[in-house]
């Protein structure tokens, strides 16, 4: 079974055992159906990018003559892919519907991905497109963490190797250390979910995952609870509009209801002219920017601070 730390990285999307025992595909939900197509190809298939957000390509020095793939434990419900052998492989995923939520419901988008795979000599990692924001922010987490730091999040992964195979959490590179401050992102939810459940708690305003729409932007940085142990975090600003929000405390954690001395809302304006020091640097502008319509397509990152 691939039991080696993956890297998002270079794609966001797959990376490769560099033993040869298998590959990981991060997946934007925990718990739910995810439907897997698996194609196996003499030559390098024609490239279509039509309806997919993820595209990207990795190489496996293959061990096994067959490839797995499933969505439970049970050996009888796994998908044999058949190979002519061991040896290079090229591995082409696609992934789509992979920010709508988790749990979802029967409505709700189904998770897709279709793996081509053919013999190739060995290559490096190329992202053909990388459009999802589970992709987004699997990149950045992954990007290089700081000195002596620890990554707060932690993803899911669909495990494909040569024996049966389902998704599992993903371990963070130190699960010792981890986040658990206020609106941090729980193990197997994407950023949406979170941004949804935190307003549910925070404030009790509740909304479906796929109404907060993408992120607006990230805002890495680092920090200390004791100057002792550093963590990296990557926070996530979304652009919700809201009406007649009446806001409801009780679903806050005893921590945070120590924390919290008022409630107001902030006009741009106000946030503009503020004396109060604003953390992160910078919102008042990519709010003006929002509020006249003009959403970001690419994230637009806010520095951490002055």
């Amino acid at each position: 079974m691939t039991e080696f730390e993956p890297d998002w990285s270079a794609t966001g999307l797959v990376d490769a055992d560099p033993e040869g025992d298998g590959a990981r595909i991060l997946c934007g939900q925990e718990i739910g159906d995810i439907v897997i197509i698996a194609e196996l190809w003499e030559d390098a298939p024609p490239l279509t990018a039509d309806g997919w957000q993820d595209i990207a390509e990795v190489s496996v020095a293959w061990r096994s003559a067959f490839m797995d793939f499933g969505t439970t434990g049970d050996e009888d419900l796994a998908k044999r892919l058949e190979l002519p052998g061991s040896g290079d492989y090229r591995l082409r995923v696609h992934g789509r519907n992979r920010d709508d939520g988790d749990p979802r419901e029967d409505s709700d988008p189904v998770e897709e991905y279709l793996i081509q795979v053919w013999s190739a000599p060995q290559d490096q990692p190329i992202t053909v497109t990388s459009t999802s924001e589970t992709a987004t922010v699997a990149e950045r987490q992954w990007s290089g963490p700081p000195d002596d730091g620890r990554s707060a999040s932690a993803f899911n992964s669909l495990r494909v190797g040569g024996d049966p195979l389902h998704p599992v959490p993903a371990p963070s590179p130190d699960p010792g250390h981890r986040s658990e401050t206020p609106g941090g992102v729980r193990d197997g939810e994407t950023r949406a979910v979170a941004a949804a459940r935190e307003l549910s708690e925070e404030i009790g305003h509740r909304v479906r995952p796929g109404e907060v729409g993408r992120g607006v932007a990230p805002c890495p940085g680092v920090w200390s609870p004791d100057e002792k142990v550093r963590y990296r975090s990557v926070d996530s600003y979304f652009f919700l509009r809201v009406v007649g929000v009446d806001v409801d405390f009780s679903g806050i954690e005893e921590l945070e209801r120590s924390l919290l001395d008022t409630f107001s809302w902030w006009t741009q304006p106000e946030l503009r002219s503020a004396t109060e020091r604003v953390l992160p640097v910078g919102p008042a502008d990519l709010l003006s920017r929002v509020l006249d319509g003009d959403v970001p397509v690419e994230p637009v990152a806010l520095p951490w601070s002055e």
